[in-house]
């Protein structure tokens, strides 16, 4: 009996105290873990000029470009070389548009000599928007667009340049953007590109080869891809086909340095496609990549 009245003794002690240990053993509330998210700097385009902040922080960036021109537009990031000034950037850019008409593609190289690609948002049809992330290295800049008008001239001979400077990278480097796939950007080929659908799409880009490449997008409009290689591949100077271009700018990502990443974000809809690369090659006549094999069709559904 005793010992019964022990066990039920001990019971209820222990009943009683439940409470108090429970409330002993409640666990420390952790804090909540705020993860850095990729900060945007909006970017605007007209003909033939940028609207941008005067200065933003390095490091991830989503950049969002707004085109209120009349024209495509897009937003190359180029990173001037240690003690090269806007000024000297400038002359140095003169120079070489004055000697295109002599010395061809190959006068570029001047610009090439100067400056570091950063990527940027592609091209951009009139009254729509693009995006990119970008990651961006301290330093001074210039935006500049590479896009010709009617008559070929390039947007930034027509004073679309505009300087900006990059600070130092936050401390917290937020994480990269969530993607569908990782595509390759090669001497001179793409690699690694998904099926695509309809609908907005992240892909990382990486260029593996030993030059600067661009991936632009191009949307076919009653032509075929073979079609469209073949107008690409026309000579310089030759008379241009009556009506409409047969095709228009769908964004893309701009140039960016051997080793780099970027991240192209598309918007697309149903219909056939290309991507394209028209980055000039020093090691071969400064012909433009797309010439050399980087084109690749494809189709969205």
């Amino acid at each position: 009996m005793k010992k019964a009245l022990y066990g039920l003794g001990l019971l209820v002690l222990t009943m009683a105290m439940a409470p108090v240990v429970g409330a002993c053993a409640q666990p420390t509330a952790t804090p909540e873990v705020v993860q850095a998210t990729i900060p945007e700097v909006v970017l605007t385009a007209a003909d033939y000029s940028f609207t941008s902040p005067a200065s933003i922080a390095g490091g991830l960036t989503r950049v969002r470009l707004t085109n209120s021109g009349a024209e495509s537009h897009h937003a190359q990031f180029l990173r001037l070389n240690e003690s090269v000034t806007v000024d000297q950037f400038t002359t140095t850019l003169q120079s070489a548009l004055q000697a295109i008409p002599t010395e061809g593609e190959a006068a570029l190289g001047r610009i090439f000599a100067v400056v570091t690609f950063e990527g940027g948002p592609a091209t951009t049809l009139a009254g729509q928007q693009g995006e990119a992330v970008v990651d961006l290295k301290a330093g001074q800049y210039v935006l500049v667009c590479f896009a010709p008008d009617a008559t070929g001239v390039p947007h930034l001979a027509k004073g679309m340049v505009q300087p900006l400077t990059v600070a130092a990278a936050p401390a917290t480097r937020p994480p990269e953007p969530t993607v569908k796939a990782t595509v390759d950007l090669n001497n001179f080929a793409f690699t690694g590109f998904p099926a695509m659908s309809t609908g907005k799409t992240t892909l990382k880009l990486m260029n593996k080869g030993t030059e600067p490449h661009e991936m632009g997008v191009v949307r076919l409009k009653g032509i075929t891809a073979a079609q469209f290689l073949e107008i690409l591949s026309a000579p310089p100077g030759g008379e241009a086909p009556s009506g409409p271009p047969p095709f228009e700018d769908a964004g893309g990502f701009q140039a960016m340095m051997p080793g780099e990443t970027g991240w192209a974000v598309l918007d697309l809809t149903p219909g056939e496609y290309a991507l394209i690369c028209f980055v000039p090659s020093p090691a071969n006549e400064f012909k433009p990549h797309v010439a050399l094999g980087m084109f690749y069709p494809f189709t969205v559904k």
